[in-house]
């Protein structure tokens, strides 16, 4: 508590201040893009393959069980090509083959749906390794949890969003295809922001 009352609070604002500004912008860029394709790819999934593709609760639940060690493995994976090949051009991939999976899904098949829902938590999990490791990576220990807080709101407002737009989609189009169209391509071009900051591999935590 003292330190606490000698220091003061740290404001979000504070994250905004002109050395930080475009960092926070891009990686919000890309936490909304995240959300906006993830949102509907994770959430659609159970009603698509239950109502559309008359698959049984039994296999849809299955496929969650099969989710967990795939999703570790993309985990451990991200982790390791971040290291080796750096924090951005992993984001990037794992951004790009959430898109490219979470459209699969969704092209009227069960293997495309088993398929593409697995490899969309696989890339899923191997960007939150290296977006996370950008996020504390780019900004001081001051500001971090304020960074946090704002991507937070970015994925939330992108899942959302993305959410509100393919459901519109569907209903309108009749088809799940097309409403993973509309947001897994603009999610994929948002990946290329990623060269608009420094790569962080090898470098220290700044203080």
């Amino acid at each position: 508590e003292r330190v606490r009352h000698e220091r003061g609070a740290v404001p979000l604002l504070s994250a905004l201040r002109p050395g930080h500004r475009r960092h926070i912008a891009v990686l919000s860029c890309l936490a909304f893009a995240s959300g906006f394709v993830t949102g509907p790819l994770n959430t659609f999934v159970f009603v698509y393959a239950e109502n559309v593709l008359d698959l049984s609760a039994a296999v849809t639940a299955g496929l969650v069980v099969a989710a967990a060690p795939i999703g570790l493995g993309g985990l451990v994976a991200g982790r390791v090509l971040a290291d080796r090949i750096g924090r951005r051009p992993t984001a990037a991939g794992g951004l790009v083959g959430i898109c490219a999976a979470g459209f699969g899904a969704y092209t009227g098949s069960v293997p495309a749906l088993v398929v593409g829902y697995l490899l969309g938590i696989m890339f899923g999990a191997a960007y939150a390794t290296p977006a996370i490791a950008l996020a504390n990576e780019l900004f001081p220990t001051a500001i971090r949890g304020a960074v946090a807080g704002w991507l937070v709101v970015a994925g939330v407002l992108g899942a959302t969003s993305g959410l509100l737009l393919a459901g519109t989609v569907a209903d309108s189009h009749d088809s799940f295809t097309a409403a993973m169209a509309y947001v897994c391509l603009p999610a994929a071009l948002l990946a290329g922001l990623t060269v608009l900051v420094p790569e962080t591999r090898d470098h220290d935590l700044e203080p």
